[in-house]
């Protein structure tokens, strides 16, 4: 893999901060993104220099927007690593209309609006990953995270649908 410009959502802590330093020690640049921005220096502090922070809440289109056109290397993404993720663990008669907003929003549609913003590049270079962090919870049902199931689920199907574009075989 040649040296890209790689964006790491959920970067402050978990996978994301693992992948994003991963990244950063091949030489990669790195554009680590999460709403944690004492979490995102620490990591920055770590990268080498090949780590740019920013703050982005993918529960909001706004956020991702303002990202995206806020730094020249934004246009140039080749690897977007969709691995914001909320989750609670809750009866689904017990989640609240706000706690199913904020969950659907980060792990479902702030995933498709990254997807969106960097599609056009990838599509105009004919080069480009995007890589959607899913949850075992797409294959086991876990009945206290009924609506992170449902969000993650929807990100994979989502994700299908592309993987078929992709590949010259659009049906339906």
């Amino acid at each position: 893999m040649s040296k890209q410009v790689v964006w790491v959502t959920g970067a402050g802590s978990g996978i994301g901060r693992e992948l994003a330093l991963a990244f950063s020690s091949n030489g990669h640049r790195v554009l680590a993104t999460g709403r944690n921005l004492e979490k995102l220096k620490s990591l920055e502090a770590q990268g080498g220099g090949f780590i740019t922070i920013a703050e982005c809440d993918m529960a909001s289109y706004k956020s991702i927007n303002s990202f995206l056109n806020s730094k020249p290397e934004c246009k140039e993404i080749s690897l977007l690593v969709n691995n914001a993720g909320i989750t609670s663990f809750t009866l689904a008669e017990n989640d609240s209309p706000d706690l199913i907003e904020k969950v659907i929003t980060t792990n479902l549609t702030g995933a498709i609006h990254a997807i969106q913003g960097v599609l056009p590049g990838m599509i105009n270079r004919k080069s480009g990953i995007i890589l959607n962090i899913l949850s075992v919870i797409t294959r086991k049902v876990f009945t206290k995270s009924s609506i992170y199931s449902a969000a993650k689920s929807g990100l994979e199907a989502y994700s299908k649908v592309h993987v078929k574009k992709s590949a010259g075989t659009t049906s339906g």
